[in-house]
């Protein structure tokens, strides 16, 4: 498995172990809090809103994995002592907390004072009225029309990442020529003129690109280790009550009921 691979898995192994470790419930939190991950909030909706993200993802790993069908019972059904509900649940809290670890990284060097899901929303909303306006006014506008939450936080978190790994590689990565050099020489294979490896393209040529996977790495690398200290505390009872409702995950003792499809 390539390094990138190993660095993903076990961040993904981390955050399991973090989620289902020794952390354990805090009676303060909001009843809408699902977790707080060193102060940032894992809101009920948020979570609930990644777990929709997930949910073909889901249903494709237990396809090919088990031969899984789809039907009511299917993310109650258990393989290998795992269902695709636990499953999914695990993976979606996995990438909030990337997130709100990200974010925390980016609070720190100065990059962003507020990007919580309530103010990250009531920023959507404005852009997208402002877009409004400028249609109404056949006012030339770029992108779409108006943005919808998932795409809208995709967006400016893409654009928050690429800022925060610039920020780093200037104040706390070693992106020093010496490294940088030593990093081409390791993936030097990758860089074939022809097929045939009849030469290599020069450091010159395929320095920006070494450059750009050393810091993705470091960056990985980075978030792994923020994880095994972060402080995370669950909201174990609120967490557990989240289950496949009409169509939706939902809080089970929300004014949705049952479990039907």
């Amino acid at each position: 498995m390539p390094r990138f691979g190993l660095i993903r898995s076990a961040i993904i192994a981390i955050g399991w172990l973090l989620i289902f470790g020794c952390k354990k419930q805090d009676h303060q939190l909001r009843p809408d809090i699902v977790a707080s991950v060193n102060g940032e909030y894992i809101l009920l909706q948020e979570f609930t809103k990644q777990l929709a993200s997930n949910r073909a993802k889901t249903i494709s790993h237990f396809r090919v994995k088990f031969g899984a069908e789809y039907s009511n019972s299917f993310w109650y059904t258990t393989w290998d002592d795992h269902s695709p509900l636990d499953y999914i649940k695990e993976i979606s809290f996995d990438e909030l907390l990337t997130n709100k670890i990200e974010l925390g990284l980016a609070r720190e060097y100065g990059l962003v004072e507020d990007m919580d899901y309530e103010s990250n929303n009531s920023r959507r909303l404005t852009v997208n009225a402002d877009r409004d306006k400028a249609m109404a006014e056949h006012q030339v506008i770029y992108g779409p029309q108006s943005y919808s939450e998932s795409v809208y936080y995709r967006y400016v978190s893409s654009l928050l990442i690429i800022r925060l790994k610039e920020r780093l590689s200037q104040e706390r990565f070693d992106i020093s020529e010496t490294k940088l050099r030593e990093q081409y020489a390791a993936r030097k294979d990758k860089f074939f003129i022809d097929q045939n490896g009849s030469g290599y393209r020069p450091y010159s040529e395929c320095r920006a690109i070494v450059r750009s996977i050393y810091i993705d790495e470091l960056y990985d690398e980075l978030i792994i280790k923020i994880k095994f200290k972060a402080k995370i505390v669950l909201n174990d009872k609120l967490y557990d009550r989240i289950q496949w409702i009409n169509s939706g995950f939902s809080e089970i003792n929300s004014s949705i009921e049952g479990r039907n499809e």
